[in-house]
């Protein structure tokens, strides 16, 4: 028995590393599968990535567009912006300087006020210095008057005492008469001598009363002199002060003549200042009929542009005009309308060839509305490609102009299979932009011109419902 068990044990230690051994291989077969699995799981992944970065790389260049657009169009608001500020402060610059023009006039007119008052008080003190002057001028003659009245009193006196004398002297020749002749006189003589004393006494009385009146006159004269000297003193020194008074005001009116002198100049540079802001206006008023008159012809032009089209709305008339070239008058004749001429190369080209200057306009299956210009002619001969730098393509729904990408190398190509044909690139690469029939063909992405599938077709063939060609007159290269 112990035996057979040895026996066992050595089978059993045999057999198990067999089984090990399948095991590990089972389970290396299922690893390996695995890791073929999860390889062929990246590689999808990868390829799904890859796809999603092309159209991300895709989308990042349309918003790099778009802001772009958008860069462009707030730096023009921004001029906008800063013009219409400077026009302000210029007019807030001009309101202050007419305010300051008023504010000088009010001042000068009550300046002027002021100053007629001031003549006023003037003449008012010439009239009183005239009525001093005539008062003066009348108590002197009263004074002199006066004068005369004594010195005929004096005279008087003088003519009267003469007169007693001759009779005193008449008198002693009566008494060298006889003393008998005297005696018999001097009954007769005596009632003459009482009638001469009474005279004598009379007139000593009058005399009396004359030097009396006469000093009286003397004292009158006297305070009437005193009166006058206070008078005249107070009067020279109402002169004095009306002098002192009358150098202030010639001060004063000197310095009003200055500050009017300075007024004046200070409104006559606000008046040339005036004419200066007036011709400006005149000039700006100028300006803006001539810009509205300008702007009249530029919307009668616009106006008269693309009349026949379906395609171009009114308000995109002017964009496509200076798209070619701006601020010219551009004409445009309609030469073959698809929905009247017939979807087919060959009446584009019986129309359309040997033209000069051609811009077209389709209006695609998918509603989307775009276009090209050329500046050269088209042909349908083939051989070699048309060097045209001036070309471009546009979309009219996104209003953006597409360009060239590289210059002096064939952008145009003219054919009987087709009948516009833009940046062609041969068979491998095939072209940019073609339209054969009714037909519009684009790639995913312009080689010579700097558009994408999305923005300008949609699609990479599209059918359009409508094609407009119209012959560029007027155009300068």
């Amino acid at each position: 028995m112990e035996f057979s068990n040895q026996d066992n044990l050595e089978v059993i230690e045999t057999k198990f590393p067999y089984k090990l051994k399948i095991c590990f291989i089972i389970l290396a077969i299922i690893f390996i599968l695995l890791l073929i699995f999860v390889i062929i799981f990246i590689v999808i992944i990868k390829g799904n990535l890859e796809d999603s970065i092309n159209e991300i790389k895709d989308k990042n260049k349309d918003l790099q567009k778009n802001i772009n657009t958008v860069y462009v169009a707030s730096n023009e608001m921004n001029d906008k912006i800063e013009k219409i500020n400077n026009q302000n402060h210029e007019l807030k610059e001009k309101t202050k300087n007419f305010e300051l023009y008023n504010i000088s006039i009010e001042f000068i007119d009550k300046f002027n006020l002021e100053n007629k008052e001031l003549k006023n008080k003037i003449n008012e003190i010439n009239n009183k210095e005239e009525q001093f002057k005539i008062l003066i001028d009348y108590l002197k003659s009263e004074n002199e008057e006066l004068k005369k009245n004594l010195n005929e009193t004096k005279n008087i006196l003088k003519k009267n005492i003469t007169n007693i004398e001759v009779e005193k002297k008449e008198f002693k020749k009566f008494l060298d008469i006889s003393e008998k002749e005297l005696k018999e006189k001097i009954f007769s003589l005596h009632g003459e001598t009482c009638e001469i004393k009474n005279y004598i006494n009379i007139t000593q009385n009058e005399i009396n009363n004359i030097i009396l009146e006469s000093d009286e006159i003397k004292n009158k004269i006297n305070t009437t002199e005193n009166e006058l000297r206070q008078r005249i003193l107070e009067l020279e020194n109402e002169k004095d002060e009306l002098k002192n008074e009358n150098e202030e005001i010639k001060l004063e009116n000197m310095e009003l003549k200055r500050k009017i002198n300075e007024l004046e100049n200070e409104i006559s540079e606000l008046k040339k200042f005036v004419n200066k802001i007036n011709n400006e206006k005149k000039n700006l008023e100028n300006r803006v009929d001539i810009i509205e008159k300008e702007k009249e012809e530029k919307n009668k032009y616009y106006n008269s542009l693309f009349k026949e089209s379906s395609i171009i709305k009114k308000e995109e008339r002017d964009l496509i005009s200076k798209w070619i070239l701006p601020y010219y008058n551009l004409k445009f004749e309609l030469l073959y309308l698809g929905s009247r001429d017939g979807f087919t190369n060959q009446a584009f080209h019986s129309r359309c060839d040997n033209k000069g200057p051609t811009l077209f306009v389709v209006k695609l299956e998918n509603n989307r509305r775009i276009g090209g210009f050329a500046s050269q002619s088209w042909h349908n001969k083939g051989g070699e490609s048309i060097i045209d730098n001036n070309s471009f393509l546009f979309s009219l729904d996104n209003k953006i102009k597409y360009g060239l990408k590289v210059k002096n190398e064939g952008s145009l190509y003219g054919q009987d299979s087709s009948s516009v044909l833009f940046g062609p690139n041969g068979l491998k690469t095939g072209d940019d932009f073609m339209i054969y029939g009714q037909n519009v063909v684009c790639r995913t992405e312009g080689i010579k011109y700097n558009f994408i599938q999305s923005d300008l077709c949609g699609a990479h063939v599209v059918k359009d419902i409508e094609y407009e060609v119209y012959a560029v007159k007027n155009y300068i290269k």
